[in-house]
């Protein structure tokens, strides 16, 4: 995806990226490209605001938080996101869409962004 618009697209992005590598760690260009996408949305919503808080990068551009912590409480937020608000909007069997997008939470209580 070469331009993402808003946060339903972030989410899409990210939660295929947790999925795809079946792994909830980043890595400092992996986390800047993720930056660069939310920079350049059309639309930042709470997913935006979210993911950038988790982030914590500085006026420097570095990272404050550690980013498999980072990556894991992102993954675990949108795991939410999408049981609460994106897959809920599909009609159809929610168990079978639960089954692929409601991942391991890593033990980490999420409150909807």
């Amino acid at each position: 995806m070469t331009h993402i618009k808003d946060d339903t697209q972030l989410a899409y992005y990210l939660q295929g990226y947790f999925e795809l590598t079946g792994s909830t760690a980043l890595n400092a260009p992996q986390a800047r490209k993720i930056v660069s996408h939310i920079l350049n949305m059309d639309t930042k919503g709470k997913v935006a605001q979210m993911v950038l808080a988790e982030l914590a990068m500085n006026e420097k551009l570095e990272f404050t938080a550690t980013l498999n912590d980072a990556g894991a409480n992102i993954s675990a937020a949108l795991n939410d996101i999408f049981q609460h608000d994106i897959d809920p909007s599909y009609a159809g069997d929610q168990a079978v869409l639960q089954a692929v997008h409601g991942g391991p939470t890593h033990g980490r209580q999420t409150s909807r962004p």
